[in-house]
């Protein structure tokens, strides 16, 4: 079917329409982003682009539409790209629930149309903002322009990436022997993916597991996993938040201190804390636990010799108010005393600075 424009007159549209795709690409990336952001997804940057009007003439020329502003449905396009396999779906479906998807003209490249099939994976959705929307002025003639989005995970977008760059698209574009090895390589991107998301949903699933105190995990060596597990089941049983770590912190080094005083299971560090737990609501710094926090209390008041001189590394600071209502607790009068003279732990008036005592030296928990 012949075009019911022609290029001069699709270019002087194209033109025209560019200020209404401006604005809707930051309607749309407003709502992916918060999205995301509501489900807890982890993604790179959101990416997008506005095709320049020399692509979309090209395009016009090459499919010949009768209605281009309608059928070119990636004249404005967003990338997604998310860490795991298993999180494409769940961006989907968020989207899903954000705008009208047209599952007619969407394509899932993940899905190999043959099962010897391998190469360019990844989920390409058509969108509109949906007519709910229409009602609001801020999206007013916006609600039924198309757009794409892109959905592929970060090995699927290194992938994407080298092809486009190498332009490795057809089955000729390279000798035999390399087109084989370039195959099994995108083979074994798309395995390394679906193991990633693998260990992480069997992580989950073990972090369950010691959460709930299950014999099989009992005599486990320590781990982050584990350890976060215990202490958020810790603080669950005693009614009070566990605060979210900062990016950055090493749980290695409070999994070190507790070595070094001799816990190394699941069963001992759990059995430490039941042990201690009235004393450590007493002491601890707020109405919130953190990990570094209720473990360094534990070792503290089951016996604070040992801990300062044989487990801590003495990396941090301490208020003197939380000095004070350990020391009432093991009922040690000099204990401020001892932190400063024998061991040699900063010991502060709160004003403004940051105690570390319950965080971990570089940012904390």
């Amino acid at each position: 079917m012949k075009s019911k424009m022609n290029i001069s007159e699709f270019q002087e549209a194209f033109t025209q329409r560019l200020p209404q795709y401006e604005k809707l690409k930051t309607a749309a990336y407003g709502i992916i982003t918060q999205s995301l952001a509501d489900s807890n997804i982890k993604a790179m940057p959101l990416a997008y682009r506005i095709k320049c009007k020399d692509s979309a003439t090209e395009k016009q020329k090459k499919k010949n539409y009768e209605n281009p502003f309608r059928e070119m449905t990636d004249i404005l396009g967003f990338r997604i790209v998310v860490f795991l396999d298993s999180e494409v779906a769940l961006v989907e479906k968020q989207l899903r629930e954000c705008f009208h998807v047209d599952s007619l003209n969407s394509i899932d490249k993940r899905q190999a149309a043959h099962v010897r099939e391998v190469g360019y994976r990844s989920l390409h959705l058509i969108a509109n903002l949906g007519s709910d929307r229409g009602t609001l002025p801020e999206y007013s003639g916006l609600v039924d322009i198309p757009f794409e989005i892109q959905v592929r995970t970060a090995l699927e977008h290194t992938w994407a990436e080298i092809e486009h760059r190498q332009n490795y698209k057809s089955s000729f574009d390279l000798p035999t022997p390399l087109q084989r090895r370039l195959m099994v390589l995108s083979g074994t991107l798309e395995l390394v993916d679906r193991e990633l998301s693998n260990i992480v949903a069997d992580a989950d699933e073990y972090a369950r597991r010691v959460a709930e105190d299950r014999q099989e995990t009992h005599d486990d060596l320590i781990s982050v996993t584990s350890l976060r597990a215990v202490a958020e089941s810790f603080a669950e049983d005693s009614g009070r938040p566990l605060r979210v770590n900062k990016a950055g912190v090493d749980f290695g080094e409070l999994i070190e201190e507790l070595s070094a005083f001799g816990v190394t299971t699941v069963s001992e560090i759990r059995d430490l804390l039941d042990r201690h737990s009235k004393n450590i609501a007493k002491g601890s710094i707020d109405e919130s636990f953190t990990v570094f926090g209720i473990c360094r209390l534990a070792m503290i008041l089951e016996d604070h010799k040992k801990y300062f001189e044989e487990a801590s590394k003495n990396d941090y600071i301490m208020y003197k108010e939380d000095a004070e209502k350990i020391a009432k607790i093991l009922e040690y009068d000099d204990f401020i005393q001892y932190l400063s003279d024998d061991i040699g732990l900063d010991v502060v008036e709160r004003d403004n600075l940051t105690s570390h005592f319950e965080d971990d030296a570089r940012g904390g928990d």
